[in-house]
């Protein structure tokens, strides 16, 4: 992937407010009015200087009017739910952690020093999958790291280490004895 398809691709991520959509409409329209001015005939400058005043004037009055009238508009997310998927640690490759069965009460996403229940289901495909409920989505950040740490119904630990929020794929370690985990799951010749 090239350098302009990242930069890209981290500009419409990182739009995740309908106020961050309106910003994002007025940097795209305005440097495309602003190459035009700047290929154009002196001549030809002054209308589409006018018009990018005008382009930027009418979003703030969109925005000001849906600022006025619709309040909860901007307090939520273009992106209401988020899934994480888990894959198992290197040492348990070829171990299917979508066989296990979760303790829901004792699974939690650490954040911001708070911790939100979260409920590890089996993926669509293979491994395991947690989806961040939209209130705790909303208080995440994108440079600060979060963590999940999960208790199975035989009592094992497990962990998923800090990553950032963007990261839709991670690995899950065991943090109980691996010879633990190797017998209640029946993996190998413990």
């Amino acid at each position: 992937m090239g350098a302009t398809q990242e930069l890209r691709s981290a500009a419409i991520a990182s739009v995740r407010t309908l106020l961050g959509f309106f910003a994002l409409v007025v940097l795209v329209v305005e440097a495309a009015i602003g190459v035009l001015a700047a290929t154009s005939e002196k001549a030809d400058r002054a209308p589409l200087i006018f018009g990018m005043i005008g382009v930027l004037a009418l979003v703030i009055l969109i925005v000001a009017l849906l600022a006025f009238f619709r309040k909860d508009i901007f307090d939520k997310r273009l992106t209401h739910s988020y899934s994480i998927v888990l894959s198992p640690d290197v040492d348990l490759a070829g171990f299917d952690i979508g066989g296990i069965s979760w303790d829901a009460g004792r699974c939690f996403l650490n954040y911001a020093g708070k911790k939100a229940l979260v409920r590890p289901v089996r993926g669509p495909v293979a491994g395991t999958e947690i989806r961040i409920p939209s209130e705790v989505l909303t208080q995440l950040s994108d440079v600060e790291p979060i963590d999940i740490e999960l208790i199975d119904r035989k009592g094992l630990k497990w962990e998923v280490p800090p990553f950032f929020v963007y990261q839709r794929s991670v690995r899950m370690v065991c943090t109980s004895d691996r010879i633990e985990i190797f017998r209640a799951y029946g993996i190998g010749n413990v």
